[in-house]
């Protein structure tokens, strides 16, 4: 579980489920299903998980305050 980082996974969940939250919201809001609001909906579930991925590779990138960091820093010592 080396490259597995606690504050990007996180992320990752809490960016995408607030966008599936809101997709699912809007679904049940709509008053009549069609082929084009499933697409529609489809495509924003898409695009919710693609947020949360680009969120969780920033989080990966940025050197964030973690203690998990600080003790890999401080083994590499």
């Amino acid at each position: 579980m080396k490259y597995f980082d606690a504050p990007a996974i996180i992320l990752i969940i809490v960016v995408s489920l607030a966008g599936i939250l809101q997709h699912f919201i809007l679904l049940q809001l709509t008053p009549e299903w069609n082929l084009r609001v499933l697409q529609a909906v489809v495509i924003g579930l898409g695009y919710d998980l693609m947020n949360g991925a680009v969120f969780g590779s920033l989080a990966l990138l940025t050197p964030l305050p973690s203690s998990s960091r600080k003790n890999s820093a401080l083994a590499g010592k």
